[in-house]
């Protein structure tokens, strides 16, 4: 059902949203159907990316 390009992102992304996922619905049950993996992932990756270009 899903379109070649469609599977492709899903099969990249999806191996970091999930444990993320996970971890939100754990900690925070009553959050519906809102899913925050994205945002958090995001923010962990320009974190991420901020301490490396501060380092070097």
């Amino acid at each position: 059902p899903y379109s070649p390009p469609v599977r492709f992102l899903y099969d990249i992304t999806e191996p970091v949203l999930a444990p993320v996922r996970n971890f939100l619905r754990q900690q925070f049950p009553d959050m519906g159907m809102f899913d925050f993996s994205p945002i958090v992932v995001m923010i962990g990756l320009t974190l991420f990316a901020r301490i490396i270009i501060a380092t070097f």
